[in-house]
């Protein structure tokens, strides 16, 4: 090695083999401060550069040019500092061909992931080992799993890491506050879905929950805050203990994921029914609606209400019926009716618009709300100051399309069905009244108007003998002026005032 050169040593995420260590060897070299470098398909990258160079200013732009596709740069000592912990974790679902995209999600998402490295060789799985790098001063096994689990991905612990078997404990909890077995359903798919959680069995009759879950990733504490926030009081009652995970157990738990990963998959044409469900007692009957819908293949969303004792729910008819979707809701112990059905993903709401004075603010509004995506139509009635909108809900919502009229400087609210039934007399009566006192402001004003204007039509033929206050300035404009100033300044400029 020459001793007259600055040695840098960087880590390159994303080389794993000879041909990878190739394609940055020679990006590398494309640099001209560079006199010599060396990259190792474990990532590992050793640059020579000139003596006279500034080590910070190229070290910055090594980083910068070798990251690039799917390789990241970084200090080779935050690689393999002590506080950067490793983990191998299995992606449900993610195809070899959104590598790329998953692990720059994941970067962008995470802070303190360091590196995330695919480790898989076949094309045609769909499962995917992973090894991720992380910053255990900034985030733990559990956040990490959990930010991974809120972006979509399905994360599991690799059964074949080596000290995979390590860690799993079981414990009891007593569960009090619960009123039936949705209440159970509830708080076992709560904590199913935690990172971590092996397994968990409850009975309402005895109200106690067995939990099996990897210490490593998940605490004690955590599973008992998430029972308490769902409303209920969790008491430990037995010391926890370390087992060791059968294969069946490991398998079992994979294909849950696999499943519920593919049950998350959901078509684009999608419509909506409404259904009355009779015998809903509290919120945890509400949840285990929408948490066993929602896993259904081909149901969308799933939004019930207590009080309205209604379920709203958008389904993929490749899949199922709203029939079907009764049925399923009955077999969870509920009384099901189908009321209504939508087609294709179209809502419709009705808004109430003040502000509107005539066919100028109409066309603002309509020709705003129409050009944003997701929008398909909007109907305006200026007497009765309603809008009746029609949109594509997974594209844009009811507050968007509100907040957009409003800010055009137009206030706008929601109509309920209560408001559209009872006060549509009301509101037509107060614009009949409105428009009506503007006729009568009107002709006040326009009639001697008139009479002004043929007495000194008549009067004064020769307009040159018209009574001049001044030069250019009459006695007939200003009273003319003081009887039309009245109508105009009202109800015609000030619409050019809010365009």
């Amino acid at each position: 090695m020459n001793t007259f050169t600055k040695v840098i040593r960087l880590f390159i995420d994303g080389v794993c083999d000879e041909t990878s260590a190739g394609i940055v060897d020679a990006r590398v070299r494309s640099i001209v401060d560079v006199v010599e470098c060396q990259v190792f398909p474990s990532g590992l990258c050793t640059i020579q550069v000139a003596p006279n160079t500034q080590t910070t200013d190229t070290e910055l732009r090594l980083l910068n040019h070798l990251t690039f596709d799917k390789y990241r740069a970084m200090y080779a000592c935050d690689a393999e500092s002590s506080h950067v912990s490793c983990i191998e974790i299995l992606l449900i679902g993610v195809h070899k061909l959104n590598y790329h995209y998953v692990s720059d999600r994941l970067y962008q998402a995470i802070q303190g992931l360091v590196s995330c490295r695919f480790l898989n060789d076949d094309d045609d799985n769909d499962d995917s080992r992973v090894e991720l790098k992380y910053d255990s001063r900034k985030l733990s096994r559990f956040e990490l799993l959990s930010m991974m689990h809120s972006l979509g991905y399905s994360a599991q612990i690799d059964q074949n890491e080596s000290n995979f078997g390590s860690g799993m404990v079981v414990v009891h909890i007593r569960i009090e506050g619960m009123h039936c077995n949705s209440c159970v359903s509830n708080i076992c798919t709560t904590i199913e879905d935690l990172p971590g959680t092996l397994d968990i069995k409850l009975t309402f009759q005895e109200s106690i929950a067995t939990v099996t879950y990897d210490s490593r990733n998940l605490s004690l504490t955590q599973i008992v805050t998430e029972i308490e926030k769902l409303g209920f009081k969790a008491a430990i009652i037995t010391d926890q203990h370390e087992t060791e995970p059968s294969p069946s157990e490991v398998s079992s738990r994979n294909d849950f994921a696999r499943a519920t990963h593919a049950r998350k998959k959901q078509s684009d044409g999608i419509e909506t029914c409404f259904i009355q469900v009779e015998g809903m007692t509290c919120t945890s009957c509400v949840d285990s609606i929408e948490r066993n819908l929602s896993k259904v293949k081909g149901i969308h969303s799933v939004l019930v209400a207590l009080l309205a004792q209604r379920a709203e729910v958008k389904y993929d008819p490749e899949h199922l019926l709203p029939s079907q979707i009764a049925g399923l809701i009955k077999g969870l112990g509920f009384r099901a009716q189908i009321l209504d059905t939508a087609t294709r993903g179209i809502d419709v709401i009705d808004a109430n618009i003040d502000g509107m004075t005539c066919a100028s603010c109409v066309n603002k509004i309509e020709r705003h709300i129409k050009s944003l995506s997701g929008v398909k139509s909007i109907d305006i009635a200026l007497l009765t100051h309603r809008g009746r909108i029609k949109y594509d809900a997974s594209m844009i919502g009811p507050r968007d399309i509100i907040m957009q009229i409003t800010n055009l400087g137009f206030p706008a609210t929601l109509l309920s069905d209560d408001y559209k039934n009872d006060d549509l007399a009301k509101l037509q009566e107060k614009m009949t009244k409105k428009w009506r006192n503007a006729f009568f402001m009107s002709t006040l004003f326009g009639i001697p108007a008139m009479v002004v204007m043929l007495l000194f039509m008549f009067k004064w033929k020769d307009h040159d003998s018209v009574p001049q206050i001044r030069d250019g300035l009459s006695y007939e404009n200003v009273i003319m002026f003081g009887l039309a100033t009245p109508v105009q300044v009202p109800y015609i400029y000030i619409c050019r005032r809010i365009d």
